[in-house]
């Protein structure tokens, strides 16, 4: 009887031990399908992670950049992009800076002046980094006291620095206005009653960027109630927060109300 009892309990396991490989191979032919639709899924909800992107604060060092009595463009625009990073941390992102503090980038470009070359430096550090967007900050500043708000630039169809207008270009300058109409989009919710749009231009930096680029200028310090916002911290930071959110919406493929 005892014998029998033995038998009954090794019955028992081997059952059970079936049943644990049964359930195993059903995993097996289950988990691939499911892993192939994850990373789908997770570009959708999070379309910043793993998402490598360079900011570039203007100006520093001996460029201080336009100003206003002791508050100078290079200072904020930095204050900004440091607010930024964070945030696009918080989402999965990668961040590039082509600076993290007050100095110029001269000493890793190339030319015969300095502002040359430290637009050159940025561009060369950029390329390094094989970002897939840049974004460039400053602060505006003009004679006309009534020039208000933000202003977004993106990459021209015939500005490109070596002449050539291909495929691959049209495609980059596509994606330039794309994420310029987004910026300006967000930002023109901050000041109520902005005129100021997005525009293609030749600058430098959106000439030889070798990524899609917006270079934004995030307000001018020229105006008495842009000022007023943009020497508040609190300001600032949501700035950062609709940059943030212009980026999140650029990776998920959104369009602009704007275009």
């Amino acid at each position: 009887m005892r014998f029998l009892v033995v038998l009954s309990r090794r019955g028992r396991l081997a059952l059970l031990a079936c049943a644990v490989v049964l359930a195993g191979a059903v995993s097996l032919r289950w988990w691939p399908e499911e892993s192939r639709r994850e990373p789908r899924q997770a570009g959708e909800r999070f379309p910043l992670a793993g998402r490598l992107i360079a900011l570039d604060p203007g100006h520093g060092g001996i460029d201080g950049g336009c100003s206003f009595g002791p508050w100078l463009e290079k200072d904020l625009a930095l204050d900004i992009v440091l607010r930024l990073r964070p945030l696009l941390h918080d989402a999965g992102a990668r961040v590039f800076l082509t600076r993290q503090s007050d100095h110029d980038l001269s000493f890793q470009g190339q030319g015969s002046f300095r502002q040359r070359r430290d637009l050159s430096g940025r561009v060369a550090l950029v390329r390094r980094s094989g970002a897939e967007v840049l974004l460039s900050v400053h602060l505006n500043a003009a004679h006309s006291p009534r020039l208000s708000g933000p202003i977004t630039f993106y990459q021209s169809i015939d500005a490109r620095a070596d002449g050539r207008n291909d495929v691959g270009w049209s495609a980059q300058v596509a994606a330039s206005r794309r994420l310029a109409s987004l910026v300006q989009e967000e930002l023109r919710a901050l000041y109520p009653g902005c005129t100021e749009w997005f525009w293609p231009n030749r600058f430098y930096l959106l000439r030889h960027s070798p990524c899609p680029t917006a270079l934004v200028e995030v307000g001018y310090l020229s105006h008495p109630k842009d000022r007023l916002h943009l020497l508040d911290p609190a300001f600032r930071q949501r700035i950062a927060a609709a940059l943030a959110t212009a980026l999140r919406r650029y990776f998920a493929g959104e369009e602009s109300a704007l275009e």
